[in-house]
């Protein structure tokens, strides 16, 4: 499941239930990325480049997160544009 986790309140109860999914994605936006993700260290984390920058926090989640921008394509999750590789995330090879 993907976990959308954008403010300290509500995101600590969405780490609690990442952190209990085998499968979780957790996509730390706004102020999610003040979070402490030490729990799902073990799951697929991404960060909101502009809510990173923007927050001053790079230093703290560059090796803890994949900071990403507005377009992403989960590989095999999420419908691609046409003709796009079923695998491919856009701006990398598909594997």
């Amino acid at each position: 499941m993907l976990y959308l986790l954008g403010d300290k309140v509500t995101g600590v109860q969405g780490l609690k239930y990442a952190q209990m999914d085998a499968e979780a994605i957790v996509v730390l936006i706004k102020d999610g990325v003040y979070l402490d993700i030490a729990p799902v260290q073990d799951k697929k984390i991404y960060a909101m480049d502009d809510d990173v920058k923007g927050r001053g926090m790079e230093e703290r989640l560059k090796d803890r997160a994949e900071i990403i921008g507005y377009v992403l394509r989960l590989k095999g999750r999420l419908p691609g544009p046409p003709g796009a590789p079923p695998k491919a995330t856009y701006g990398a090879p598909a594997e």
